[in-house]
């Protein structure tokens, strides 16, 4: 786990993105971001070459995410999960 108080970089920058793809030897091509944030979640892995999925919840703003490479309604992880498994087909 990387946290950015650690790491002394906040989200969106896509420093915090590139230092986890090192740590773990991922491509970012091969990665997916998980987030409710738009700007900070999505937007900061889009900068970094990272696809994301963009759970739009009820504290998240906008509905949809233009850099998100996949929107779904609610904290619907099973939703994401399927994307990944089509994704990888």
């Amino acid at each position: 786990m990387i946290l950015s108080s650690d790491e002394g970089v906040r989200k969106p920058s896509n420093e915090l993105f590139r230092r986890a793809l090192i740590r773990l030897d991922v491509d970012p091509r091969e990665a997916v971001m998980i987030g409710n944030d738009a700007r900070n979640d999505i937007l900061g892995a889009y900068v970094a070459g990272v696809d994301g999925i963009y759970l739009h919840t009820d504290d998240a703003n906008p509905e949809v995410c233009d850099s998100a490479v996949c929107s779904l309604q609610g904290a619907d992880y099973a939703g994401a999960l399927d994307y990944i498994d089509k994704r990888l087909r």
